[in-house]
């Protein structure tokens, strides 16, 4: 009785906790999967299941057991790898060279509005300026 009242109150804490913390199971690595290892800070494969969580990893120099908290999984080298890079090269080539009437409007408003508005000081002596607002460029 008491034995079964600690087994619940142990998996309402491990239940509380996981929702709190919002944990989540982690997928199984395979064999020959390619990892990170973060506090190594290096790429490994993954050699073999050791425990239910722990995997033997190698990298160029050694092996390593660790936890399955501290390896993530790399993404398989592919072509989308490269077509993002073309992509924002051509982004910065189709910038417009003469600017905008929007950007010519805003260098006006701001030429015109130090000489409208006055100065006003605090009684330290610093400027008072209002905030530039996203709302008003």
């Amino acid at each position: 009785m008491l034995r079964e009242k600690e087994e619940r109150g142990k998996i309402n804490m491990k239940l509380n906790f996981d929702t709190h913390h919002s944990a989540k199971p982690l997928p199984v690595l395979q064999q020959g999967d390619q990892v990170w290892i973060k506090d190594r800070k290096e790429s490994a494969t993954v050699k073999d299941k050791v425990h239910e969580r722990s995997y033997l990893v190698e990298t160029q120099n050694s092996t390593f057991r660790r936890n399955r908290v501290q390896l993530n999984k790399l993404p398989k080298k592919g072509p989308n790898l490269t077509q993002s890079t073309p992509t924002t090269a051509n982004k910065e080539r189709t910038k417009p060279e003469h600017p905008t009437a929007q950007q010519n409007a805003r260098e006006a408003k701001a030429m015109l509005s130090p000489h409208l508005q006055p100065t006003l000081q605090t009684r330290s002596g610093r400027t008072i300026r209002k905030p530039d607002r996203l709302i008003e460029q």
